[in-house]
């Protein structure tokens, strides 16, 4: 398996956007779309032929705890300072070698919290990984999920249809997203997230 810089960068970045800033630094790219939330930003960094692997999915969160659009480069040449540089416009988090032990760490974070659907779910991930470091995340977030679970929710996240019909609850919002990918994976889009509150 290779060695990768990975990068992820704030929620709802567009590919046009992501384009729109490789122009500026780095001249005409080509985008190449493997899939509709899945694609390929091809560019020249000097000599050097890169191809971005840009992922719209939740599977960055789902895998890395982070949420966000998953950018990945083929580590050599200039792979930490072109996603640095995507970093420092959008806001995000770096991990420039994904094989040695130090991880993700934040960039811009006030940037990143301009984001489509910024939660204090993120902010708590971002206190985390500043803090105690990304090794900790898992840990802190296991912790994290155990006592919230054992609180007395004032309300539910319910997941719903395209028809308005309540599917599945939830005490969590990102819970409640990550079934809702899986819905939309399984049966198309359509499907959304709506506070159910609980009557005392």
């Amino acid at each position: 398996m290779g060695v990768n810089t990975k990068a992820i960068i704030r929620k709802g970045t567009t590919i046009e956007q992501i384009k729109d800033a490789i122009e500026v630094k780095y001249g005409s790219c080509e985008i190449h779309a493997n899939q509709p939330d899945f694609m390929f930003v091809n560019f020249q960094d000097g000599t050097d032929k890169r191809s971005l692997a840009v992922s719209f999915t939740d599977s960055c969160e789902r895998d890395y705890g982070i949420a966000g659009v998953w950018l990945s480069l083929g580590r050599y040449g200039n792979s930490v300072g072109i996603l640095r540089y995507l970093c420092e416009t959008f806001g995000g988090y770096l991990d420039e070698d994904d094989c040695d032990e130090e991880g993700f760490y934040p960039i811009n974070f006030h940037l990143y919290q301009q984001g489509k659907e910024f939660t204090n779910h993120d902010l708590f991930i971002n206190e985390v990984i500043s803090k105690l470091g990304y090794d900790n995340l898992k840990i802190a977030m296991e912790l994290f999920e155990k006592y919230v679970t054992n609180v007395t929710p004032t309300k539910l996240y319910g997941v719903f249809s395209p028809e308005n019909d309540l599917l599945d609850l939830f005490t969590t919002k990102e819970s409640a997203k990550k079934r809702q990918y899986v819905f939309e994976k399984e049966h198309g889009i359509g499907f959304y997230i709506d506070d159910v509150p609980i009557k005392k």
